[in-house]
């Protein structure tokens, strides 16, 4: 599968070609099929095999939308193995709420998800504005005393180190979502744009009139035709 290397990762390129090529088809499609008002050719054909295809384009995202939702919600159905929400950590800070309570000797009877959802649930303020209180630091600094054994000291500076990565750990998702938004929103608005380009394509087609110098896009292989359609030039 083709990609780009952004950072050391290899970033995927074929499915939005395919999403961008769906788009395009759904819109052929509806331009190709769409009833021509009159007999005569007017100048807003092409808008309106153009806002049919924006129409098929429309219809796509709202199935897609509600498919995903459907899937969503069967995947993430409670059922009797999943834990309470009271008692789930944030999956963004788990790293860091590991690293808060990680200790070479740690009780047996010891219930580490209570604690970790309550842990997770004050340093999801920590990106807040006014950040974790004295009070919930001061509150994370006995749990980390008494769930690791550490000393006043040491358990102090690990929970402002937790805090301070927990900040920048919020950031960057934060960071990552509006990212996530605004690429979603392009890629919707390029398929918007690859389906009246079909519709227009497929009105073209259905009218019988020459397609534009902006559709007509010659490849490799139709020019490698080309070279082989060519007539032998004769011998001297």
């Amino acid at each position: 599968m083709k990609g780009i290397i952004a950072r050391g990762r290899v970033v995927r390129t074929q499915p939005r070609s395919f999403a961008l090529l769906a788009f395009g088809c759904g819109g052929y499609f509806a331009g190709r099929i769409r009833m021509p008002y009159g007999e005569a050719i007017t100048e807003d054909s092409e808008t309106r095999d153009g806002l049919h295809g924006v129409a098929s384009w429309a219809l796509a995202v709202i199935l897609g939308t509600a498919l995903g939702a459907l899937v969503t919600i069967s995947v993430s159905r409670p059922t009797t193995l999943t834990p309470s929400a009271t008692s789930t950590e944030p999956s963004v800070l788990s790293y860091e709420i590991d690293r808060l309570f990680r200790s070479a000797r740690r009780a047996a009877n010891l219930d580490l998800a209570s604690l970790h959802a309550e842990a997770g649930r004050v340093l999801m303020t920590s990106s807040s504005h006014n950040g974790v209180t004295p009070d919930d630091r001061a509150y994370l600094v006995q749990l980390v005393t008494a769930t690791t054994g550490l000393a006043g000291a040491d358990a102090e500076r690990r929970v402002d180190t937790v805090i301070s990565d927990s900040r920048a750990a919020l950031s960057r998702a934060r960071a990552s979502t509006i990212i996530l938004a605004f690429s979603l929103a392009t890629a919707l608005l390029l398929g918007a744009v690859a389906a009246w380009a079909g519709a227009n394509a497929g009105g073209r087609h259905r009218d019988g009139v020459p397609l534009s110098d902006w559709m007509l896009h010659a490849n490799r292989f139709s020019r490698g035709r080309k070279i082989w359609d060519r007539s032998p030039t004769p011998l001297p």
